[in-house]
């Protein structure tokens, strides 16, 4: 069996993770720090190439500087792709999609993450590898539910420009028998100061794994929006994970994906408001629903390795 090696630098990437388990591949996790860091991460990244002796590797970008040490690696490399690398664009984002469509050509694929995204690449010359990411899987064991006089959301957020942010905390804000956990490095978000502290609004910041684990096997429903069509949530794959009914946007990739256990709402504060009560109206046909789709995403994943495993021992 070939020996695998995943580079990421994303702080927390579940399908480098998810890969890594199931190839019985090293992950190595150098996370930016600041956009000052790209320059550092590639030497240290570039001597660990250097360092393993690997029979096969997968980039998985963003960032897209990651693509320039397949210079460096003559054995095989594929590249697993998110999307927001072909959903930017301004001058420089277009430069280095140049780069990547180039760069492809010396690799034995590129993996991504919907069929939608083929779309965005008919033209790269390279073999495309559609795999959908997993569920999360979860390290810790998932407690019985207890009965408790409020009921808990998580709501997963980055405080990226693709999320609607502004009209989560005032939808939220309006439905007071509820908490709501807003995860992730809230300082991101600029107008966070113009809103008034809310009694049913916790800004939990970048929680560690474990911790975030906890908070999320112990919510009753998740919430993940964005504004972006040809995207996916890691949020969905989290409520997948831990099997929580799902709110999220009214979007193509989105609807194909949460088939089931999901309700599908505009980033609009009252269609956010009336989803969640939706949500308790249909909570356990949700719940069983969701459980249902992760064995079926499960399977599809398994196969999808397998296939993938294929590739590998045979090139």
């Amino acid at each position: 069996m070939k020996k695998i090696l995943i580079i990421s630098w994303q702080k927390d990437s579940h399908y480098a993770f998810a890969l890594a388990h199931d190839l019985k591949g090293e992950l190595i996790k150098i996370p930016v720090k600041n956009r000052f860091s790209y320059f550092l991460n590639f030497v240290k990244t570039l001597l660990i190439l250097k360092k393993k002796k690997k029979d096969f590797l997968f980039l998985e970008i963003p960032p897209i500087y990651l693509i320039y040490l397949i210079l460096f690696f003559k054995r095989k490399v594929m590249v697993v792709s998110h999307s927001n690398i072909f959903l930017l664009d301004n001058w420089w984002q277009r430069f280095q999609r140049s780069c990547l469509k180039f760069f492809l050509k010396k690799t034995k694929g590129l993996i991504l993450h919907n069929e939608k995204l083929l779309e965005l690449v008919k033209d790269y010359p390279v073999r495309k590898l559609v795999i959908e990411p997993p569920p999360r899987k979860l390290k810790i064991v998932v407690p019985q539910e207890e009965k408790r006089e409020k009921k808990k959301a998580l709501v997963i957020l980055s405080f990226s420009t693709d999320e609607p942010v502004a009209q989560l905390i005032k939808s939220c804000a309006e439905i007071e028998e509820i908490d709501f956990y807003f995860s992730g490095d809230y300082r991101k978000f600029r107008k966070i100061s113009s809103f008034p502290k809310v009694k049913n609004i916790f800004f939990t910041g970048y929680l560690p794994e474990e911790e975030y684990e906890k908070l999320l096997v112990t919510v009753d429903f998740i919430i993940g929006l964005t504004t972006r069509d040809y995207t996916c949530l890691q949020s969905g794959y989290d409520a997948l994970g831990g099997e929580k009914p799902f709110l999220t946007s009214d979007k193509e990739v989105l609807k194909k994906y949460f088939f089931k256990g999901t309700i599908f709402v505009k980033n609009e504060k009252e269609d956010i408001k009336k989803g969640i009560r939706e949500i308790f109206k249909k909570y356990e046909i949700l719940k069983k629903e969701m459980s249902e789709l992760k064995l079926t995403k499960l399977k599809k994943w398994e196969d999808n390795i397998k296939a993938l495993k294929a590739i590998i021992e045979d090139d």
